[in-house]
């Protein structure tokens, strides 16, 4: 299958160009689906990315997120459980799970964790989240989803992640160097707050802020989220 064909049937996508971390492909997803062509590294300009060319590239693999929620709902027997079950509905990178589903996720590889009461959100859902809505989000989807957002906002931080280790970025959140678990916080980061992003080199990472085992910093500006965790200490 070509993209341009990938295209025909998710129109949608069309503009989701991105990459896979710091994997050799491009990425075009949602939260469904995502397609991956294999990034030419012969090409001497990587980004911006040149659509015309990739377009007539063939897709190399597919990923398919999908909940057993729904192929659940057939079984009446389920459904009934379901029903008079007083656990809150359950979401995690925005797939619908059962709470034994959640004991196959390591608690270290949980980034962020929302609980929704009488809000907009459960409304939504209806009946089936009258005892509530816990969302969460696991690092690598937060990785991946902020990732995203950045490179929407600087094309050279786009060209950093497809050339460099992540372990070898330092991230730097309004004068605060991230260390450990901070996955939740950058994805937090949205138009509302986002203020800029500077990239440094090795030599001033170690010069403004003491850090010589990485090989570049990422500077984030932004404002506090009116609904995270402790936001002020955060940001």
């Amino acid at each position: 299958m070509i993209l341009k064909d990938v295209f025909k049937l998710y129109p949608n996508l069309k503009d989701a160009w991105g990459s896979r971390g710091c994997s050799n492909y491009w990425n075009f997803s949602s939260n469904a689906i995502s397609f991956y062509v294999k990034i030419d590294s012969t090409k001497k300009q990587q980004f911006p990315i040149d659509e015309a060319y990739y377009m007539n590239k063939p897709v190399e693999a597919v990923d398919i997120t999908l909940s057993c929620y729904d192929t659940q709902k057939a079984d009446s027997h389920i459904a009934e459980v379901t029903e008079v079950s007083s656990d809150p509905v359950f979401f995690i990178d925005s797939v619908k799970v059962s709470r034994a589903d959640l004991l196959r996720y390591d608690p270290n590889d949980i980034a962020t964790v929302t609980v929704y009461k009488d809000t907009s959100e459960i409304k939504k859902l209806g009946i089936d989240a009258k005892f509530g809505l816990i969302y969460i989000e696991t690092k690598i989807f937060d990785i991946n989803r902020y990732q995203k957002y950045f490179s929407s906002k600087s094309p050279e931080y786009a060209k950093l992640i497809t050339t460099i280790k992540s372990s070898q970025i330092q991230y730097i959140l309004n004068k605060r160097v991230l260390n450990s678990n901070y996955e939740g916080d950058l994805a937090a980061i949205n138009d509302k707050i986002f203020k800029g992003l500077t990239i440094i080199n090795k030599q001033e990472l170690s010069n403004k802020f003491g850090i010589t085992d990485k090989t570049y910093g990422v500077i984030i500006n932004s404002d506090v989220p009116s609904n995270l965790y402790k936001g002020n200490s955060k940001f």
